[in-house]
């Protein structure tokens, strides 16, 4: 988690296999992300960015899509596999 200052929600995938963060940078203006990580091996699968604040994560049951709430109203849903 490298460059970001809070670490706001976390979800875990259905199978336990992955943990889905959402981190926050200290200012807003240079955006947010949702780290999808390999719990096992602790690497990074993939990072998804956000335009706010995130306030919350979510993962699909099947482990497609990974969702992500924050400030503003704002949301954002995205392939896991395409971003």
């Amino acid at each position: 988690m490298q460059g970001y200052d809070r670490l706001n929600c976390g979800t875990f995938s259905s199978d336990g296999a992955r943990v889905f963060l959402g981190v926050n940078r200290a200012s807003a203006i240079i955006g947010s992300s949702g780290l999808l990580y390999e719990i096992a091996s602790g690497q990074l699968v993939r990072e998804f960015s956000c335009p706010t604040r995130i306030w919350c994560v979510a993962l699909s049951p099947d482990g497609r899509y990974a969702a992500m709430g924050g400030a503003e109203f704002q949301g954002k849903v995205v392939n896991r596999e395409r971003g």
